[in-house]
Parts: C-alpha cells; structure tokens; sequence
C-alpha cells in the first residue's frame, strides 16, 4: 500500500514534469507550481491535494490508469520506472499494463536538465556539505602527513610533552 506520503511524493516528482492531475468531474487540471515552499510541499500543491482527496477516485495522473483512490489502496505501491528512474505505480501482485507517465513525454528520460528532486533543506544540504569538506581535508591531511615519501622534516613534530624538561648544553654555550 502506498502512503499518502509516497502518492504526495509521486505526484510531486511527475508535477516537476509539467504532468498534471487530471480531476473528474469536470475534466479540469491541477497543477501546482511551485511544488515545494523550502522543505514542505507547497500551498499551492496543498490546496491541488484537497481537490484531489475530494473525489479521489476520479483523480489521475496524467498519461495514467489509476486513480488516486486506487493508489492509495493496498493494491497498489509506488516504485522508480526501469526506463527512466521516475516514481510509477506498480501492482503489488500481477503485472502492471499500462507504460509509464514518461511514454508520453518526447524529451523524457533527459540526462541533460536536472532531475525531478525531493524537498531541500537549504541548510541541512550545506551543512553536510561543509562536513564533508571538512572530512575529506582531515583525511588528506593525516595520509599527507604519513606518507613516507615525505622527507622527515615535513612530518608533525611531536607533542610538547615529549621534550626533555632540561635542555642539554650546546657546544656554543661557553
């Protein structure tokens, strides 16, 4: 079964698209734009869902069979497309009949534009950007630092703890 998550996400991958949610009766669609307000979905897919839970059973995808009703049944998951990596709904028994919501679409799989995305956290994306960073420059510089074809003179000195507390005269001293 598919939750009301995974079909909010379905449909906003194909909403990326330009694919909008055709709405019985009246043969109307709905598509919103922009899909994502920061991390949440949008007001305005908000207000798209509300239209389409109200008569779920006569809501489709476009270039699809299946209601909305229908995939959010136990009948029915939501699984990436073979041919172009694209959240499709897929029997959970049987075979599905029908070609993905990408066969009507000529530019479709293009590896060229960015790819539909879930919602980003602007901050999370760059702290863990930063983090990686920060990783990748800690572990260049432990195996700089231990190589062993570095002359002995660019290895760490060692700790202050290590240096004898009286130092030895020099031959200089007098």
């Amino acid at each position: 079964m598919a939750s009301v998550q995974k079909v909010q996400s379905f449909l906003a991958y194909w909403f990326q698209l330009g694919k909008p949610v055709v709405l019985q009766p009246g043969n109307t669609d709905c598509l919103p734009t922009p899909v994502f307000e920061g991390t949440q979905l949008s007001p305005t897919f908000q207000a798209c869902w509300r239209q389409i839970m109200a008569h779920p059973e006569q809501s489709f995808l476009q270039g699809t069979d299946e209601s909305i009703a229908e995939l959010l049944s136990d009948a029915w998951d939501i699984e990436g497309c073979a041919r172009c990596t694209m959240p499709i709904p897929m029997p959970v028994r049987g075979i599905k009949s029908s070609p993905c919501p990408c066969a009507d679409l000529s530019s479709w799989p293009n590896e060229e534009v960015p790819l539909p995305r879930p919602a980003v956290c602007t901050q999370t994306q760059l702290d863990n950007i930063r983090q990686r960073l920060t990783d990748d420059r800690d572990r260049l510089q432990m195996s700089y630092f231990h190589s062993p074809a570095l002359p002995p003179i660019a290895r760490p000195l060692p700790p202050l703890s290590n240096l004898k507390t009286s130092p030895e005269p020099f031959a200089l001293d007098g």
